[in-house]
């Protein structure tokens, strides 16, 4: 099994080591009209806001590449009734996060950044799942 990134404690030299940063966006169905007027925010946009954030930090490396490679689009946060009926966990079956989930598992990030916390989820208990699946890994959720 692979070890997670250790992390960095106040004062200690660690804390000037890169650490990389990944976003990740997720897209509603939407027409071209919701986009044009707000309502639905493209990946392009949540991608834009994260790298933002990640660049504000001085010992983040972004990586647009994986960021890009992991955004979601047309895919919906919330269950699909087969899913329910199993009690299997959407996030799980997206395939930006699985992507993320692989590389969380080969210790290639330790930041993953969302534009809104419904990108990542629609429901407490899952989000806790991801938080609790991403913490475990060494990977720390920015939101």
């Amino acid at each position: 099994l692979h070890n997670p990134p250790r992390r960095a404690r106040p004062g200690d030299a660690a804390q000037q080591v890169v650490q990389i940063a990944v976003g990740y966006a997720r897209q509603s169905r939407a027409r071209l009209a919701d986009i044009e007027t707000g309502r639905v925010v493209s990946t392009d946009l949540q991608l834009r806001e994260v790298k933002a954030f990640a660049e504000r930090h001085e010992n983040w490396c972004w990586n647009e590449e994986l960021s890009r490679a992991a955004s979601d689009v047309n895919v919906s946060g919330g269950k699909k009734q087969s899913d329910r009926k199993k009690g299997r966990a959407s996030w799980k079956r997206r395939r930006g996060l699985a992507l993320l989930l692989a590389a969380a598992e080969r210790g290639e990030f330790h930041h993953l950044i969302a534009y809104k916390l419904s990108r990542f989820a629609r429901s407490a208990s899952e989000m806790l799942e991801i938080v609790e699946t991403f913490t475990r890994l060494g990977v720390t959720i920015h939101i």
